[in-house]
Formats: C-alpha cells, structure tokens, sequence
C-alpha cells in the first residue's frame, strides 16, 4: 500500500498502472499478471468515500483490501460506488477490459488523512514472506486465504494468502487454478469458452517464486 501511496503521489489518488514489467526484481507484488487495465489508489475510508466508473458495456469491478488484507465481494460495473472497510484505510483496484474505463477516475473522500506505514524489521518479514510462498506453491484454501472473518477467511491462511497472491480476490468473483511446474521446453494447449465480455479468463507463466520472467 505504501508503494501505491508513494507513485500515486498521496491518498485518493489513483495510479494507471503500466504493464508490469517481466523483471521480477521489478513487480511489486508476488504473482502480478497482464489480463486487464488496472488502476489502484489508497483510500481513506474513515469516512464516506465514492469511486465514479464511466460507462462501457465490457468488464469492470472494484475490489477493496483492507490493512489487514481482508477483502469483500467486488463491485461492478460504472457508476458511483461507496467505498468502505472495516480499516482507516483501504487499497482498491479497479481492473477493466477497456482502457478508458480505467482511466481518470474522480474519487470523492470526505477525510484526506495520510497513510502511514508501519515499521516493519525487512529480514524477518522477507524470511516469514518466502515460507509463506514456498506453502502457497504446495497448495491453499483459497476461500480462507481471501476474504474476510465474515466469510470464513483464517489468520494462518490469510498469512498464506498474502505471502504468495497479496490482494486476491474472493472465490464468489476469481476463481484460481494453479499447475505443478512445467517443463519450458514444452508446449502446450488450453481450451475456454468465450466470456462475452461479461468475465475474462487468463493464463500468467511465472518463475519458482511466483514471478513474471523473460
């Protein structure tokens, strides 16, 4: 969230955010992908708050993850929405299929209160990051890794969740299926059906530690 806050230049801000780059060293997260336009921003949600979307016919949702990374249902389609969870502050993420539905998004934020990061100690919480990751590659309850207390999420699978796939979203909206490693000399085929533009599917091929790579 504090990177979001510092590129977004402030909170209510939001950042288009550009293709992300296939450096690992350069993803912000773990396990990022390309299947949509993104926005994000850091809300201050101590009091009312309004995302406006504009009109298209194609996908769009909002999700909000709160400090605790604790997420709710997303919401869709253009309009304006009330942004709300249960922390000060809030990031929130807009993923389109249409560039323009992404872009220049007005927020209305009654409070404009800065977001402060906590002072973590890096070598530990890089050492708890990569365990966490190593059990996410094995396999996870997804349903208990993002979502909230309401809706059966645990503290160790939220700790999970957030090691190896921060921000996710709730199985009711994503649904995410994991391989085993492939061979890169391989090759190979998947069929879907076509979403009509109502949902989208992806496939994202990352390295051992869940990143983009050349």
């Amino acid at each position: 969230m504090g990177m979001i806050v510092e590129r977004a230049g402030g909170v209510n801000k939001f950042i288009e955010m550009p293709t992300p780059s296939s450096n690992p060293d350069e993803q912000l997260v773990v396990r990022m992908n390309r299947d949509t336009y993104y926005s994000s921003a850091v809300i201050d949600v101590s009091e009312d708050a309004f995302i406006t979307i504009p009109e298209t016919e194609r996908y769009v949702s909002i999700q909000i993850v709160d400090e605790n990374h604790e997420t709710q249902p997303m919401i869709y389609g253009p309009g304006k929405h009330k942004i709300t969870a249960k922390t000060d502050h809030a990031f929130v993420i807009v993923r389109a299929l249409e560039d323009n539905a992404r872009k220049n998004l007005p927020i209305e934020a009654v409070s404009n209160n800065p977001f402060v990061m906590k002072e973590w100690d890096l070598d530990s919480f890089k050492k708890l990051e990569a365990e966490g990751n190593a059990v996410f590659v094995k396999g996870y309850d997804q349903s208990k890794a993002f979502g909230n207390k309401e809706s059966g999420q645990t503290t160790y699978m939220n700790y999970i969740g957030a090691a190896g796939g921060w921000g996710g979203a709730m199985v009711v909206d994503n649904i995410y299926q994991t391989s085993g490693f492939m061979d890169t000399e391989g090759c190979y085929e998947m069929t879907f059906l076509d979403p009509q533009n109502k949902y989208f599917w992806s496939v994202t091929v990352y390295n051992a530690n869940g990143y983009m790579f050349q």
